[in-house]
């Protein structure tokens, strides 16, 4: 399939969003609402509804409706806190990590959720998880029915944080007796349980009656439906069918502010657009072709066309504003194509280089990616970009972490990264061996990111983070471009939701109807 981000395609959906903003359709009414009852709109469907098998980041907002962990975040302070755990800590020599769980807790099926189920649980995520794996406990013991010993096989200083993330949700082990993937039946602790679902069209979740957290569950249903294409969801917004819109485009926010009785909340957030490169494709292997791939772009232009304004270019892992951004990285990669010319030319594409690469539906290129090609087409570098669905792209492009396979797969993947909540996680994810690093190349020393690992004091954290950005940037396998705020369109029927920094998408369970 060849590009369909053309430009004209583009600036006639831009037109159509301004359109129906300007007619304030009363079809977006409260009146005869069932207060009872959330209706969602979403471009993303979940990879999976195990969290054992989830590869993208995006999938944290469906399985925190299904799905406990064992530990928290704070969003405001980026703390760990509790969960389905109260207490946790290493013990004085670090080769042991202790967990105390809540009492009472059982899942929606009735199973008890207690210490015999949590080790079920965590042998089955060190051993299967896709997205934030845990290497470093070797075994896990039950010392009483709430109370849990994690033996370290190494000197990690992540676990807690690891445990409020994707490692760290809940399912019964009812669920997963015989089979490898609860997709078809997930059940956990959390606020709902899923009454239907209709897959690639709608999942209706029901709330769960049985459920402890009363911060958490204050609809009946939650009806989450799929949409094609950002014009479409839009337009289901504004004429009242859907009350949220989860992950609104940047470039639909002024159209939708100016629409009758909806709201948007532009938040900061820790991801960003980026080109991840293929690193055991031919074409991508030379690092003068991926040098000149980032000399290429103009990050300032597109951050105004890919965001409207609401991002900022970005070249590190981290916004700016981040204690984890490195200003050296931020720096590296100036608008430069002539050079990027002489790169390719010394790598032997004096008449330029052919690259396939994919994106996804709703990937947030709209409007940005004509710009990207065309800056990309200026220095020799001719991009035959295939869209299609997000999971059609991540089995193309990541192989299933097959690297045998990688080779074949496509020479780059236009994406966005939702970031992780550590930065142990997002360079282990962009730079270790897991299915994100296409190839498993040893684009930073891996004895580095081990030593991140190992590593607790806070000061020491940062400084190995820029250390580790800028050993990433002398073999680049992406190229980073811009930061992505969180957009979050909502009926005013709907109160507004807790910004959250580390969690790209909106907690679902934690919205309410409006007082």
């Amino acid at each position: 399939m060849k590009n369909i981000f053309d430009a004209a395609r583009w600036i006639a959906t831009a037109a159509l969003v301004a359109a129906l903003a300007a007619c304030g359709s009363g079809g977006g009414s409260s009146e005869g609402r069932d207060a009872s009852k959330l209706t969602v709109g979403s471009l993303l469907m979940p990879s999976s509804l195990d969290p054992v098998h989830v590869t993208g980041g995006h999938d944290m907002t469906f399985l925190r409706l299904i799905y406990d962990r064992l530990l928290e975040t704070d969003p405001s302070t980026g703390q760990v806190t509790e969960g389905l755990a109260t207490e946790w800590g290493y013990s004085e020599d670090g080769t042991a990590f202790h967990l105390t769980l809540r009492e009472g807790v059982t899942f929606s099926d009735g199973t008890p959720l207690d210490a015999e189920a949590v080790k079920a649980n965590l042998e089955r995520n060190f051993e299967m998880t896709k997205l934030g794996l845990i290497t470093s406990v070797a075994s896990v013991e039950v010392v009483s029915p709430t109370e849990l010993k994690l033996v370290m096989a190494d000197d990690s200083k992540w676990l807690a944080e690891q445990l409020a993330h994707n490692s760290g949700y809940m399912v019964s082990p009812a669920a997963f007796e015989g089979t490898d993937d609860v997709s078809g039946n997930p059940i956990g602790s959390g606020p709902y349980r899923i009454a239907s679902n209709v897959s690639g069209s709608q999942i209706v979740f029901e709330k769960n009656p049985d459920y402890w957290n009363e911060d958490r569950g204050f609809y009946e249903t939650i009806d989450l439906k799929f949409f094609k294409t950002p014009v479409s969801m839009n337009q289901a917004l504004q004429s009242g069918q859907i009350q949220v819109a989860a992950r609104t485009a940047l470039t639909d926010i002024d159209s939708l502010s100016k629409a009758q009785d909806i709201e948007v909340e532009v938040d900061p957030s820790l991801a960003h657009y980026h080109v991840q490169f293929n690193m055991a494709s031919p074409a991508m292997q030379d690092v003068r072709v991926r040098e000149a791939f980032n000399y290429a772009l103009d990050r300032e232009a597109l951050a105004e066309a890919g965001t409207a304004g609401y991002g900022e270019p970005t070249q590190s892992m981290y916004p700016s504003d981040s204690e984890y951004s490195s200003e050296e990285t931020q720096s590296l990669w100036s608008y430069d194509p002539d050079r990027a010319k002489q790169l390719l030319a010394d790598a032997g594409f004096a008449d330029g280089v052919e690259l396939s690469c994919v994106t996804y539906t709703g990937s947030g290129y709209e409007t940005s990616s004509p710009y990207i090609l065309e800056q990309l087409d200026a220095v020799g570098i001719r991009v035959d970009l295939e869209v299609s669905e997000l999971s059609e792209v991540m089995a193309k492009f990541y192989k299933g972490g097959d690297i045998a396979a990688a080779e074949q797969a496509p020479d780059c993947y236009f994406t966005s990264w939702p970031s992780q909540p550590t930065p142990r996680d997002t360079f282990n994810a962009e730079f270790g061996k897991s299915i994100y690093n296409v190839g498993h190349a040893e684009v930073v020393d891996f004895d580095l990111l081990a030593e991140f690992e190992r590593t607790l004091d806070h000061e020491q954290r940062v400084k190995l983070a820029h250390q580790i950005q800028v050993a990433a940037a002398e073999n680049p396998n992406m190229a980073n471009m811009f930061t992505k705020p969180k957009a979050f369109a909502h009926h005013t029927s709907v109160q507004p939701h807790e910004p959250n920094l580390l969690e790209f998408d909106i907690d679902m369970a934690a919205l309410r109807p409006a007082e």
